[in-house]
């Protein structure tokens, strides 16, 4: 699958049924992080091979919506991003700057 860089930082990629057999990945659509560094990882509380599916109310599908999403939100309010890790949904909430 194709990897978007996310505002420079995270790389993620689309959830496609390949990389939910590959993952074990429950979430039907959504962005899985790929690669993040150490220091997004302590801003946002993500972790590599969580995946996002929903920013607020929002439904996310692909890799490019979060990118858009995640741009559209630089310099406003928090977002709270929901994501799966192991099988298990969390969130999180943090700005992006």
């Amino acid at each position: 699958a194709e990897k978007v860089a996310v505002l420079g930082g995270p790389q993620v990629i689309t959830v496609t049924a390949a990389v939910r057999a590959e993952r074990g990945v429950r979430s039907e659509k959504g962005a899985l992080i790929y690669q993040i560094g150490d220091d997004a990882q302590s801003a946002t509380g993500l972790k590599p091979g969580d995946v996002i599916f929903m920013v607020n109310r929002q439904r996310i599908a692909t890799a490019e919506e979060l990118r858009q999403i995640f741009n559209g939100a630089q310099g406003r309010a928090a977002l709270r991003v929901y994501f799966e890790r192991g099988g298990q949904t969390g969130y999180s909430d943090f700005y992006v700057q």
